[in-house]
């Protein structure tokens, strides 16, 4: 994950990529802490960078430190014949303006190549200005992954031009619709850059490559005087390359704290459009979006170990290597973690299962165990059932057995005792009731009075009962007669 940090005397400023949307923050600084870049109070400063690192999770992020033009040099050279020593050479052509104790942080990028020779725009900054900034933010757990002119990235960002045009005659003398063009190849760009403290102006041939810089401090920033000075800068640089037309100024850009006024002002004075240079995602305000644009311009340096000098960073050889190491490594931890995570989630749904798979064998051990205690309960229960009713057959068998001889004499008494004109047709006896239901018919109704009678009296039988149905009607009937197993 990437950041960026711009610092100067009156503050921070950060500008971090949080999924699609940017984190910005302006972290002010207590006066004294850092004067015309250098720094004064370590121990604040490292506060102030701990915070900060906690705060926007800067430890685990790869930092991007912009350096502002007024603490760096940069002149555009060209080296001839310089076979395999061309860093050799650039460094004796720079020699001269390189601080006496030669503590820079050097690099350049190539503007253009041919067989003989190599024009190159070379940048250095003093040590003396790098050297603690980035030793505290080191000692506050901040990854610094490159160091880069302002200027630079904002070069980088300059919206691509679309493609020239130009208009061509048919046959008969009219004109055709407007066509690419083969020989225009786009034109160069002033880039004005308005900060709290001074003002950075730019210019990029039509390759996009820095060709000027120059910076005017806070107090010579007016309008008046920036007018001045972009004016100058661009006489200077459409004389030195007069004799080329695509190398005039086409485009003109403005960010940072850019007023409109002075847009207008500036576009009046060159007599051209000046556009805005603001951060494309959406932001809190659109002054954000002016004022984040060239610390958000830093987030995408490209990174290459060794330096392939198609883009600047300042970053001093020893730490590039340093930086590589801890890519490197970073992207095997990455690589490692993604591997633990993937394993460690496949142990993870092996364990789940297994715990499932034996949590289902007990729940089944367990189920199988209460169904066969179900299973002897009920059978126990069928059992005890069967039990009882076979005792109660049992018992009616031996009561059966015991009451034969009195079956016998009571039928016998029936068949002696029941008159002449009276017919038995069924009889039922209840054995364990030891009681009769007798049915027939009767010629008259007084025969059956007097058997029931007869049985109740002679037979000592109890409970004789003759329902009133069968006594309804004289002469012949049907009848229904019940009694009880005589008295013992």
């Amino acid at each position: 994950m990437r950041a960026a940090l711009v610092i100067s005397d009156n503050g921070i400023k950060i500008a971090k990529m949080v999924g699609n949307k940017p984190l910005l923050a302006n972290i002010p600084l207590d006066q004294g802490i850092i004067d015309d870049g250098q720094v004064k109070d370590e121990d604040k400063l490292k506060a102030v960078f701990l915070k900060i690192a906690r705060q926007f999770s800067l430890a685990q992020s790869e930092v991007i430190l912009g350096v502002s033009e007024k603490y760096i040099f940069s002149k555009t050279i060209t080296v001839s014949d310089h076979g395999s020593d061309l860093e050799e050479k650039i460094s004796h052509e720079i020699e001269s303006y390189s601080p006496a104790d030669g503590n820079t942080y050097l690099d350049w990028q190539i503007l253009e190549k041919t067989e003989n020779q190599e024009t190159v725009f070379v940048v250095s900054a003093r040590g003396n200005i790098l050297d603690k900034s980035t030793a505290i933010l080191k000692a506050a757990g901040i990854f610094i992954a490159g160091i880069e002119p302002v200027s630079f990235a904002l070069a980088r960002h300059l919206p691509k031009q679309p493609p020239p045009t130009a208009k061509t005659a048919d046959k008969e003398g009219g004109e055709k619709a407007e066509t690419p063009s083969q020989t225009s190849k786009g034109q160069a760009a002033l880039i004005v850059d308005l900060e709290e403290n001074e003002t950075i102006l730019v210019i990029a041939n039509k390759k996009g490559k820095i060709e000027l810089t120059s910076v005017l401090p806070k107090e010579a920033s007016a309008a008046n005087e920036l007018t001045n000075e972009i004016g100058n800068m661009r006489a200077f640089y459409e004389k030195r390359d007069g004799k080329d037309e695509t190398a005039k100024i086409g485009r003109v850009y403005i960010t940072g704290a850019a007023a409109e006024n002075i847009r207008e002002q500036i576009a009046v004075n060159l007599s051209t459009t000046v556009d805005f240079l603001s951060i494309s995602y959406p932001v809190a305000k659109r002054e954000e979006a002016l004022s984040f644009f060239p610390v958000f311009a830093l987030l995408d340096l490209p990174l290459t170990f060794p330096k392939n000098h198609q883009h600047v960073n300042l970053l001093p050889a020893d730490l590039s290597r340093l930086v590589d190491k801890k890519l490197k490594i970073a992207k095997r931890v990455h690589f490692a973690r993604l591997a633990t995570a993937f394993f460690g989630a496949l142990c993870l749904f092996y364990l789940a299962g297994l715990v499932f798979l034996l949590w289902n064998m007990f729940s089944l051990q367990d189920q199988i165990a209460r169904q066969q205690e179900a299973m002897k309960k009920e059978n126990s229960v069928k059992v005890r059932e069967q039990v009882k009713e076979l005792n109660r057959e049992i018992a009616a068998v031996k009561k059966f057995r015991e009451n034969k001889t009195s079956l016998l004499e009571t039928l016998s008494f029936i068949a002696d005792k029941s008159p002449g004109g009276l017919s038995i047709t069924h009889y039922t006896y209840n054995v364990a009731q030891n009681s009769w239901t007798i049915s027939g018919k009767s010629l008259e109704r007084d025969q059956l009075l007097g058997f029931g009678q007869t049985l109740e009296t002679e037979g000592k039988f109890t409970k004789v009962n003759i329902p009133l149905i069968s006594l309804e009607k004289k002469g012949s009937a049907n009848f229904s007669l019940s009694f009880e197993g005589s008295k013992k």
